[in-house]
């Protein structure tokens, strides 16, 4: 626990420093709102669409991949350039729009996965609400190097995800930890946020009720690219150290040693 809280800190160093890295969560929700308009507007002005449950299923896959690889791009985007990062580079946005571009064949396989499972936590979460904490962190920290594999070991999905749980099995304790924290971070400016909208919905009227709530919706929004970037960065700073056995430079201070299990301490 003390690496992966050392790893975090200086993940937020980092982004302290590079702010342009959370222009991919950004970005990535900025992409995911016009396709959410766009489907919507869609919708209504087929008629057809809205009164065929074949259409209406069709209509809502679509979403769930094409979201799904809204997500995936803009994390493989983000994952890049922190890597440009890590190596004392210097971070853009069209490096990582470039970088995630090479890879958007491969990533479309990815994105359809990401786009069954999330179908399928959303309806385990109506049918067993207690449980969907448990399996969105499950499917979370089990996925969390493959797209890092994919990004910058420029793997395929099944190598990608072979390589993953191979991985898993040496740091699936600092996985946990990354997904758990990250998650955790994205709630400080969400709590709030969310007391903020609900004053303007049942204590404000008029023009305060807008204003208080979008001040509320923008520390929530404010939250996820925080953690969004920072579990990019994360992902990213044991990448470096599973496959190169090393810690980039801006985590010189961090025992490498003591993120991963390995096997020769897992039988010992």
């Amino acid at each position: 626990m003390a690496s992966s809280w050392e790893i975090l800190k200086a993940s937020a160093r980092i982004l302290r420093s590079r702010k342009e890295l959370t222009m991919f969560p950004v970005l990535s929700g900025c992409t995911l709102g016009i396709l959410t308009i766009a489907l919507g507007v869609l919708v209504v002005s087929i008629p057809a669409l809205r009164d065929s449950t074949a259409g209406l299923i069709i209509v809502v896959a679509v979403f769930y991949f094409l979201g799904a690889y809204v997500l995936t791009f803009w994390q493989a985007a983000l994952i890049s350039q922190a890597d440009v990062t890590l190596d004392g580079g210097d971070p853009s946005v069209a490096g990582g729009i470039a970088r995630a571009t090479r890879a958007g064949v491969r990533l479309a396989p990815w994105a359809a996965i990401v786009a069954t499972v999330s179908y399928l936590l959303d309806v385990a979460e109506r049918r067993l609400p207690q449980l969907n904490i448990v399996l969105d962190m499950a499917w979370n920290v089990t996925s969390f190097q493959v797209l890092p594999m994919m990004v910058l070991e420029d793997e395929s999905v099944p190598g990608a995800v072979r390589r993953a749980r191979e991985a898993f099995r040496e740091v699936w304790g600092r996985n946990i930890l990354g997904v758990a924290s990250t998650g955790l971070i994205s709630l400080v400016p969400a709590v709030p946020g969310a007391v903020l909208i609900w004053l303007a919905l049942t204590e404000l009227d008029g023009a305060m009720i807008v204003v208080v709530a979008l001040i509320g919706i923008l520390f929530i929004a404010a939250g996820a690219v925080i953690a969004s970037a920072l579990k990019g960065i994360y992902q990213t700073v044991l990448h470096h150290y599973l496959v190169d056995r090393r810690m980039p430079e801006a985590f010189g201070g961090i025992d490498g040693s003591r993120l991963v299990r390995t096997r020769r301490s897992a039988t010992a």
